[in-house]
């Protein structure tokens, strides 16, 4: 998208531990925040609607949208002596929001009066804590290809192996195909899709730009629309149910790259895999907004996560530019999206700004806020060859790079209509989908780890004409499918990243990144020394062998108990592993008993007895299953005879090697997470393979 205006850095605030500086990460350096701007003599240079006012102790760790809530409730009183006087001085208030010890204040300037003025008469007040130009901020403008109607798919590029999806843009990884969606390819997302099992852990994105066409037939599945918000007037927003309702088709465009609904055989695939999308208008038609509507809609969008846990809203997709002169720093603005991360895990993903000509790469002369801030993932575009676009703006502060260029999403044309836009937006909202996306498959992540998965794995960008300096920024280009390989591994508090040998031999990752163990669900935790239970050992392998299954409602398996076990109840997470894992002979359960002992540890005979089973079942070689195979191990005669073959298997196949010390076996040791990983491995990867 083309830029406006230009530029200039404020201050750093970085977010990201210590450790991810160490290493490297990230290349902001923590440092203290400082709430003043710049020194000026004057503001009156700065385009602004009027001034903002914060009134009293406006905590930012509670928000409020007053005009969906009772005002009545609220205590205004000082908010109101504070407008009196406004008004005493000429000026008006045009809005207010936030409720609890204090307030913001919007105000109008009294006519024939300067922004510097305005500002010091409101310092003045009693009452007042802070006062600042309401910035007004604009789209960061994009460059528009038209709508495009649909097409014949007969004559374009081949449908791509990988691909888990029936949208028919979503097979075309051409970028020369007139309707296509090279750019999923291009950030891997098709195999992240496939990693991350079309999980059914849903999550949102908080999409702050123009209004959505709803009703688009690629959207309506994920568009939270009765909750659309107008920040710009406070109020609800009705999006209608047939056509668009705005001219403005930039938001529209952004939640189809974003969430347009996958795997319905129309149009494309969203980045995030039908991830739903909160819309917030803060933009006019004419792309323009200003402090007070984005900090609204931030504040709206806090709100909504507090309310609605269930949604998951952990993204806030931004477009918009503001370039501060030495005049002005948005203070507001910089304290609403740090509140934001830091109090409900909301991180805002905007884009890194667009030159209204080609240019050579940007050096450290400038930034483009919100995305600038440190808070922020700040991103670039990326050109259909991988190296940076000749428009895209450059500095120290962008964070990471995607495909920007030439981007197939929804028009407002028609609701089957579909247009190609180009610019840093495009790659905001493929960033944006892609986060969504590592949220949804790994629900424990915080946002620090996804930032950190997305950073620490991206590919180096393609040098083209203008090559990258140091001071451009950016880790790289985005790669889906690397991030979330690197999340699933790097998201549990109780692993030892250095020591731990389950990490560091590589188990960990195979079994994580392969979908075969998960840690525990709703925590952090891997729990490498717990005992593995029956009913772990057989979803482990379920997962296996029916990659695509899921325990769910909708699996037969599921529902009830197929098997004589009484103890096998119906609707549990191992249900559909046991049901299968009997018919395949591998779980016969107790003699005698009836019983399968699903929450029952397995002696470390027991597990080698169900792998070697699984194994043969699966095409593996009988070859070691006897006694001799470990007939040199000093505890050799601890086997039992119903266990020998299994544990001789095991052996001979190098998945049991015995203690490194002792070279002891332990038959009759119970079994942990972090050696089944280890396991699981060997077998899967080294001998089934």
């Amino acid at each position: 998208m083309i830029g406006v205006r230009l530029c200039a850095k404020g201050f750093l605030f970085v977010l990201l531990g210590t450790v991810l500086v160490c290493l490297g990460i990230l290349t902001k350096p923590m440092v203290a925040i400082a709430e003043t701007a710049k020194a000026t003599n004057s503001v009156d240079d700065v385009e602004a609607d009027g001034i903002v006012i914060t009134v009293g102790n406006v905590s930012f760790d509670d928000w409020d949208v007053l005009s969906l809530d009772e005002k009545g409730a609220t205590n205004t009183t000082r908010t109101d002596k504070v407008k009196d006087q406004l008004e005493g001085a000429g000026m008006g208030v045009t809005s207010e929001f936030m409720n609890g010890e204090g307030g913001i204040v919007v105000a109008r300037l009294a006519q024939g009066q300067s922004l510097d003025n305005a500002l010091k008469v409101a310092r003045q007040i009693s009452g007042v804590t802070s006062a600042q130009p309401n910035y007004v901020y604009e789209l960061v403008d994009d460059m528009s290809e038209g709508d495009l109607p649909e097409e014949s798919l007969t004559l374009q590029s081949k449908l791509e192996s990988a691909l888990v999806v029936n949208d028919p843009y979503a097979k075309l990884s051409n970028p020369t195909a007139r309707l296509n969606q090279y750019w999923a390819y291009r950030s891997n997302l098709p195999e992240a899709w496939a990693d991350a099992g079309n999980s059914s852990h849903r999550s949102t994105v908080a999409v702050l730009d123009s209004t959505i066409y709803a009703a688009h037939e690629d959207l309506s599945a994920n568009i939270l629309s009765s909750y659309a918000y107008d920040a710009l007037n406070d109020r609800p927003m009705n999006l209608g149910s047939s056509g668009p309702t705005s001219n403005n088709g930039h938001g529209s465009h952004i939640a189809g790259i974003i969430a347009a609904t996958s795997n319905n055989g129309r149009g494309i695939a969203g980045a995030s895999y039908n991830c739903c999308v909160l819309p917030i208008m803060v933009l006019s038609d004419a792309g323009r907004g200003n402090t007070a509507s984005i900090v609204r809609g931030i504040a709206y969008t806090c709100r909504m996560a507090r309310s609605h846990p269930e949604w998951r809203i952990h993204i806030i997709n931004m477009s918009l530019k503001f370039t501060f002169a030495s005049a002005g720093y948005d203070t507001l603005l910089h304290r609403s999206v740090r509140s934001a991360l830091n109090d409900y895990g909301i991180i805002c993903v905007c884009a890194g700004g667009n030159r209204k000509t080609p240019a050579g790469p940007r050096t450290v002369d400038g930034g483009a806020y919100p995305s600038d801030f440190d808070e922020c993932v700040s991103v670039t575009a990326l050109g259909t060859d991988d190296s940076d676009w000749e428009y895209t703006e450059l500095n120290a502060e962008k964070d990471i790079s995607a495909p920007g260029v030439s981007i197939t999403s929804v028009g407002i044309g028609s609701q089957d209509s579909y247009t190609k836009f180009s610019g840093s937006s495009q790659a905001t909202a493929v960033t944006s989908g892609s986060f969504a996306l590592l949220f949804a498959a790994v629900p424990t992540a915080t946002p620090d780890q996804v930032r950190e998965a997305i950073y620490g794995t991206a590919r180096t960008v393609r040098s083209g004409a203008k090559g990258r300096r140091p001071t451009n920024g950016s880790h790289g280009a985005l790669d889906a499918r690397a991030a979330l390989r690197y999340l699933k591994v790097h998201h549990f508090t109780d692993i030892d990243y250095r020591n731990d040998w389950v990490y560091t031999e590589g188990w960990l990752s195979y079994v994580t990144q392969n979908g075969l163990m998960n840690g525990y669900a709703g925590t952090n935790l891997f729990a490498p020394n717990d005992l593995l239970t029956r009913g772990q050992l057989a979803t482990i392998l379920y997962r296996r062998a029916n990659p695509h299954s899921t325990a769910t409602t909708n699996d037969a398996n599921y529902a009830r108990n197929e098997t004589p076990f009484w103890d096998n109840a119906s609707r549990q997470y191992y249900t559909a592993a046991i049901n299968w894992s009997y018919k395949q002979g591998i779980f016969i359960g107790d003699d005698g008993s009836k019983t399968v002992r699903p929450d029952a540890g397995l002696t470390r005979e027991e597990a080698a007895l169900v792998l070697y089973r699984y194994a043969i079942k699966h095409g593996a070689s009988p070859s070691g299953a006897n006694a001799s195979s470990y007939a040199s191990v000093p505890d050799a005669a601890s086997v039992d005879s119903w266990a020998s073959a299994g544990v001789g298997w095991c052996f001979a196949h190098r998945l049991m090697t015995g203690d490194a010390v002792t070279h002891i076996l332990d038959p009759r040791g119970v079994t942990t997470r972090a050696q089944m990983a280890k396991l699981v491995t060997v077998l899967v990867r080294d001998t089934l393979s």
